[in-house]
């Protein structure tokens, strides 16, 4: 049975934890979550995360450079916190899953929506993406959080 709702997400290599929240992109392409407190589970790309999944599962998480990691826990998702190998727990409506960290990378804005390593069909691949916060200001670049489901 595949999730049809992300309830949760912990990654505790980088003191991540945070209630997920789904959202949409359409026909926009751009991925721009609707608050700055949640993970968003990117409903209309790829699959739900599960065991059966046959292609990605996408998140997605704002940073803010004028706010705090506790006010927004996604400024602690950088490739300098999180190491290769790192968990991340997700919790669906219909299962808890554990994915393990391939690559933590830095990719151009301008190149991310035409980056075979984040777009392709992979299953079992969680791709997290967040604007990367560089000396605690913002940049041209995206952090993406690569990880297989281990199972």
């Amino acid at each position: 049975m595949l999730a049809s709702g992300v309830e949760s997400v912990e990654l505790p290599a980088a003191g991540y934890a945070s209630e997920a929240r789904i959202m949409e992109i359409a026909d926009s392409g751009v991925i721009d979550p609707p608050d700055f407190t949640h993970v968003w589970w990117v409903r209309d790309r790829g699959v739900p995360p599960g065991r059966g999944a046959a292609d990605t599962a996408y998140l997605a998480c704002h940073t803010h450079s004028r706010r705090t990691a506790d006010e927004v826990p996604c400024n602690k998702i950088s490739p300098e916190r999180i190491p290769a190998g790192s968990e991340i727990h997700v919790t669906t409506d219909v299962e808890r899953l554990t994915y393990m960290v391939t690559s933590v990378k830095l990719v151009d804005k301008d190149e991310f929506a035409n980056d075979p390593e984040i777009w392709g069909v992979h299953p079992g691949r969680l791709v997290w993406v967040t604007c990367y916060l560089e000396n605690g200001k913002l940049s041209q670049y995206n952090a993406v959080v690569i990880a297989e489901l281990v199972p």
